[in-house]
């Protein structure tokens, strides 16, 4: 199993600028394999809302007008704790 990596010519991709993420996952800008988010507030987001059509939580905030996941709370572009 190559994790969240799909298996390329018998090899196990480690970047999916290289080659496709795994059924369950998506490719993140930095080339890493990301599990899809289910929920708004999924857990796998840490803080960040999870775009539910598409299954990828988005990768930063702007207060006002792309909120976070609830019990955070948007500093500038970064979800941060609630205090």
């Amino acid at each position: 199993m190559c994790g969240p990596y799909a298996c390329v010519n018998g090899d196990c991709a480690t970047d999916c600028t290289l080659g496709p993420c795994a059924e369950g996952f998506y490719c993140q800008d930095t080339g890493a394999c990301l599990q899809r988010c289910t929920s708004v507030d999924d857990p796998i987001c840490n803080g960040y809302v999870c775009d539910v059509d598409v299954g990828e939580c988005e990768p930063y905030c702007l207060a006002g007008e792309l909120a976070c996941a609830t019990g955070y709370v948007c500093d500038q572009t970064t979800c941060v704790p609630r205090r």
